[in-house]
């Protein structure tokens, strides 16, 4: 872990797909490396393997959801690669960018334990969420008519009162 990186605030940085990978899979690793040294050392010390796995499941859920996020960053960027139309690529972009980012603010506190990031860094993504999500705001209507649902599945009231 590089120190000037752990403390990067630069936008270009905190926007940069590479650095989201990375930390993605950092988190995965670690935490599956985790997971597998605590059972070992349960089944190592006598503990029936059955009982063990129980004992460490709440370990082993953190992995499965570090194994999903990174897979789904991956198929993201794989995604916005591949688009071809630039305004939907840029809209895509931001939406990749915008799940990046809040997964590491969800995160973050394993993230500064681990010292992968110092709290500057953290707060530089809270603030880029916040910035991403009003960006973002102006093409939340096209992005939800992408997805074709009928009227009669949007009773709520609240759905109804945008349109």
């Amino acid at each position: 872990m590089n120190p000037i990186i752990t403390r990067n605030t630069d936008e270009k940085h905190l926007l940069d797909s590479e650095f989201h990978l990375n930390a993605f899979r950092f988190r995965e690793r670690d935490i599956l490396t985790s997971a597998a040294k605590r059972l070992k050392r349960h089944i190592d010390s006598g503990m029936d393997s059955f009982d063990a796995f129980n004992v460490c499941q709440q370990h082993l859920v953190q992995v499965g959801f570090a194994y999903i996020e990174r897979i789904i960053l991956e198929q993201f960027i794989l995604q916005v690669e591949a688009t071809k139309d630039t305004g939907c690529k840029k809209v895509l972009k931001k939406l990749c960018d915008l799940f990046a980012l809040s997964q590491m603010d969800k995160n973050k506190g394993w993230y500064l334990e681990q010292s992968y990031m110092e709290g500057s860094k953290t707060k530089a993504i809270r603030k880029l969420v916040n910035q991403l999500c009003w960006e973002i705001r102006q093409d939340a209507v096209p992005l939800t008519d992408a997805f074709n649902i009928p009227d009669q599945c949007l009773s709520a009231p609240i759905a109804v009162a945008i349109r």
